[in-house]
């Protein structure tokens, strides 16, 4: 199902200086150990980076990288939309953010990353496709495009893998 390798402190350093280029810093960069699971049937692979302060998950998605929603509290600096309760259920249907769901959000550039909200807890993540200003303007359209979301098929993959972190 898995295959579980060790990543080399070059390739992990690429992959952090990535993350921190979309806007997410590790809370730590003391990084213990890292680990790469491939996953042959989703065609991904999931880096685990066990710092001194938490274990981030970051996973491989179109030529970038993402973190993992479980483990986003091991990132500082993340840009985020709040959404109204209409707005969670789609988002968690997998549909993308449309403006009359915002409630609140942070400032942020067009094209960024951001984490989607609803009562504190986190539901998505997601690329803007409007500045936040622009975002403030608008009261209809799609504003952001949904990457990952709790409970999809990454997820639910992840979550099989995830008692080891």
């Amino acid at each position: 199902m898995f295959v579980r390798q060790p990543v080399s402190s070059k390739k992990t350093r690429r992959i952090i200086s990535f993350i921190e280029n979309i806007g997410f810093t590790l809370i730590s960069k003391n990084i213990i150990e890292s680990i790469v699971y491939v996953d042959k049937e989703l065609d991904r692979r999931y880096y685990l980076l066990k710092t001194d302060v938490c274990n981030a998950i970051i996973i491989s998605f179109n030529k970038y990288y993402i973190p993992f929603l479980e483990t986003i509290s091991c990132f500082e600096d993340i840009p985020s939309i709040t959404v109204d309760e209409g707005a969670a259920k789609a988002v968690l249907r997998g549909a993308d953010l449309m403006a009359p769901g915002v409630k609140n959000l942070d400032e942020f550039e067009k094209d960024k990353l951001v984490v989607i909200k609803y009562n504190n807890s986190y539901l998505a993540l997601g690329k803007t496709l409007y500045s936040s200003s622009e975002i403030k303007m608008m009261n209809k359209g799609k504003i952001v495009e949904i990457l990952h979301y709790k409970g999809d098929k990454l997820w639910r993959r992840i979550k099989s893998i995830s008692t080891e972190v």
